[in-house]
């Protein structure tokens, strides 16, 4: 979409006047996924491409700071909820895996997400589905991003996840003592979480994967820096 047309569109939509003026200068021309991202936010992938990651320590762009470089976004996000790992199934665990999927129902509805609205999105809260407990499907204790897209796509088969849609993400909360792994790098000491997306015989599929950061707070505070940034900026062409 080149800038003329992005200007005639929010001005439907009513939204020009709220948008940031980096949107209502956007360039005509798409730019190649993540062209320009500042280096903190963005790693390779198992597969070599690249991907945006949450930093551990270096701030994410805040809302203001972002700028759009004419792809998608998550107009009405519909959230499917995974929690991945045996280990959420122990009494010791169950609390934080309660707050957790209470925590995003709750940021769904928030000041905090209805920030957001400026960048074209339709709603002010977005659908939360939990998808359920997925148990480790190998025995080990890394799940690298091949294994998170072979779980959703066992998921999908198996007609336990929902089919997605354009507005679907889903996310991948990993339970405590499952460390996730990206390419050449490791959650925790070099990311908070990550998004990206895969090809699959039931269409694209967009994910977000959060490790477990030690307490239920810290981990909820990763996972709603990991839904702007996936709702924002699914394909690597939105917003960042």
């Amino acid at each position: 979409m080149n800038a003329l047309t992005l200007r005639a569109a929010l001005a439907g939509m009513g939204l020009l006047a709220a948008l940031p003026a980096s949107a209502q200068t956007a360039s005509s021309i798409h730019r190649n996924p993540l062209e320009g991202a500042p280096v903190a936010t963005v790693v390779q992938d198992d597969d070599g491409g690249k991907v945006e990651i949450i930093p551990v320590q270096t701030p994410v762009p805040a809302p203001g700071d972002r700028h759009f470089h004419g792809g998608a976004v998550l107009r009405a996000p519909k959230i499917q909820v995974l929690f991945v790992g045996a280990s959420w199934s122990t009494p010791l665990n169950d609390p934080a895996m309660r707050q957790l999927n209470e925590g995003i129902v709750a940021y769904g509805v928030s000041e905090r997400f209805a920030g957001l609205k400026s960048y074209g999105l339709d709603g002010y809260s977005f659908q939360s589905v939990n998808g359920g407990l997925f148990p480790s499907l190998f025995p080990q204790q890394k799940v690298s991003d091949l294994a998170v897209q072979h779980i959703l796509a066992e998921g999908l088969r198996l007609h336990r996840l929902a089919a997605p849609s354009a507005d679907t993400l889903y996310v991948l909360m990993l339970a405590p003592g499952l460390a996730s792994t990206l390419g050449s790098v490791q959650g925790g000491p070099h990311y908070a979480a990550y998004h990206s997306a895969y090809h699959d015989a039931a269409g694209l599929v967009r994910y977000a994967v959060i490790p477990y950061a030690g307490t239920g707070a810290k981990t909820l505070q990763s996972t709603e820096q990991a839904l702007v940034a996936s709702i924002l900026n699914p394909d690597g062409q939105g917003w960042y």
